[in-house]
């Protein structure tokens, strides 16, 4: 039967319509991760018209706790406990300067600024050629890490969560409260850097976890 079928354990996916984001999701409740080796390509297309509902199914998934029901003629109703998808790739700086501009209006989303982590290329005008064998007991000891968190059970259709400790739970309580102080400042004047710094709510904790 349908329900029989066997599924396979998913980690990330490269291409895939919202639709089959959403079947995959509905068999891997811990999340996905989407990786694109060229960015621009896939936020062009979330521009074009018709593909309004891809935008929003991205933007909701960015906060990884909600639910979220996907209705096809063809493909009928997928629902998803826990709506969770990371997005990860590459992008050239140009392209990102000239996205970043077009985002600077009062028709900005926030898609952008869920893009939280940057690393952007700082070229010298020297070079050095390095030679040198890989950390295997570091490689393997991050492999452990990685499976050891893959095999944790967790109950079908519960979001699990883990806390502070007391300790790191009061400097974060501190380092929240100063930004929630800057962000009813009124002293940002640039509502997509203001939305840039209200995400910081979500990437602090997930840069502890």
């Amino acid at each position: 039967s349908e329900s029989s079928k066997p599924t396979c354990k998913r980690f990330k996916t490269n291409d895939a319509t919202v639709e089959k984001v959403a079947s995959l999701l509905l068999e891997n409740p811990n999340g996905l991760l989407m990786v694109r080796d060229e960015l621009y390509g896939w936020l062009a297309a979330l521009n074009k018209g018709g593909r309004e509902g891809d935008r929003e199914f991205y933007l909701e998934s960015w906060n990884g706790y909600g639910s979220f029901t996907v209705d096809r003629i063809g493909r009928g109703t997928t629902h998803i406990p826990s709506l969770c998808l990371s997005i990860f790739g590459g992008i050239q700086p140009s392209k990102l300067e000239k996205y970043v501009l077009s985002t600077l209006d009062d028709n900005d989303d926030g898609l952008l600024q869920r893009f939280q982590i940057l690393l952007y290329p700082e070229m010298t005008t020297g070079w050095k050629n390095y030679d040198v064998s890989p950390n295997e007991t570091a490689k393997r000891r991050v492999d452990q890490l990685f499976e050891s968190i893959a095999d944790i059970p967790f109950p079908a259709g519960k979001i699990e969560g883990l806390h502070f400790e007391p300790e790191a739970q009061e400097l974060f309580n501190d380092w929240r409260g100063s930004l929630e102080r800057l962000l009813r400042s009124g002293e940002i004047q640039s509502t997509g850097f203001e939305s840039h710094l209200a995400k910081y709510r979500k990437l602090m904790p997930s840069l502890a976890l």
